[in-house]
């Protein structure tokens, strides 16, 4: 009910709630007498629908970005295993990614146009966020030979789409976390990808710390399965038409890169120094300042750079021992 209010604050407060509700039960047995279900499988509906409002387009910033939270929060408590009961929430995050597009063509258009700069980077990282969360889920349910590599199945085609605005991503994280002296964003007048100067840089900044490590570690996942090849428009038509998805979903993915606001680096050996240079710069800052699972992010996010066929000549003698030098440290 709270989730599903008129009030924001109370819409805030319910989805929190419902967030704590999944963490807590996710792994409580139904009954003896039906082993492996869990007492959240029976609920999956009123969990979507408790959701659902929250991705309309009138839908304030901060209540879309906790829903997208919430919902990364349920596909990750593996409760869903069936196909159809994991479409309805990821047809809620297709629908956060149509409300991504549409925002930033309208704030193309329409350079006069009100909104809070800092709430709709909150909006936009956090849609990137939850669908690198659901992306790494699904890579790791697949490594374990799951039943959930469903999943993986179901959002491929919007990866085709997400690789793009993860890199944007990246591109801006770096250039927030480069020292002036070396063209860091203070020396930089341009605008980022997600946010603008003219915001308060060091909000910006905390925004985006809590925000790039899984985006990262799904970002160099699936450029290494890809080879670094950022084909616009592969062969996941045939996906799309497999699945029958609609029109909006057709008219997503072609005016997301008519979109050309968000940029990056072209060549695949500077996309792979961009990262390699961010997990350098994250396992440098003392550890009393990072998070046990960030850390474990960024050395998996390392492992799986190094395993990319580019790695072989892109990393040389002087940065394999300034490697050494910042993991011995």
């Amino acid at each position: 009910m709270a989730c599903t209010s008129t009030n924001d604050q109370l819409r805030l407060s319910g989805l929190s709630l419902l967030k704590q509700i999944i963490l807590k039960f996710a792994h409580i047995e139904e009954c003896i007498d039906l082993p492996g279900h869990v007492i959240l499988e029976q609920y999956q509906a009123q969990i979507g629908a408790a959701l659902r409002p929250a991705f309309s387009q009138g839908t304030s910033s901060h209540v879309t970005a906790q829903a997208c939270n919430v919902c990364s929060t349920w596909i990750s408590s593996n409760v869903a295993h069936d196909l159809n009961d994991l479409r309805r929430v990821h047809q809620l995050l297709v629908s956060s990614l149509q409300k991504f597009t549409s925002i930033q063509q309208q704030h193309k258009n329409d350079t006069n146009m009100i909104y809070s700069e800092m709430a709709l980077t909150i909006e936009n990282l956090a849609i990137l966020k939850t669908w690198a969360d659901v992306y790494n889920f699904a890579i790791i349910q697949q490594q374990k030979d799951n039943q959930n590599c469903n999943l993986l199945i179901l959002i491929q085609a919007e990866l085709y789409i997400l690789i793009h605005h993860w890199l944007a991503v990246l591109t801006d994280y770096a250039f927030l976390m480069l020292p002036n002296e070396f063209g860091g964003i203070n020396g930089n007048s341009h605008d980022g990808n997600f946010y603008s100067v003219e915001s308060n840089i060091d909000r910006i900044r905390t925004i985006y710390q809590s925000t790039w490590p899984a985006i990262i570690q799904a970002t160099i996942q699936w450029l290494t399965e890809h080879h670094y090849e950022l084909d616009t428009l592969p062969a996941n038509h045939k996906l799309i038409s497999y699945r029958q998805r609609d029109v909006l979903m057709t008219k997503l993915l072609t005016s997301t890169f008519l979109n050309k606001i968000r940029t990056f680096p072209e060549k695949k050996e500077d996309i792979f120094s961009m990262l390699l240079g961010c997990c350098i710069e994250a396992l440098s800052i003392s550890i009393s300042e990072q998070t046990d699972e960030t850390i474990e992010i960024i050395l998996l996010s390392l492992i799986n750079l190094f395993q990319s066929d580019i790695a072989i000549t892109q990393i040389t003698m002087d940065i394999s021992i300034e490697l050494i030098h910042v993991l011995h440290r």
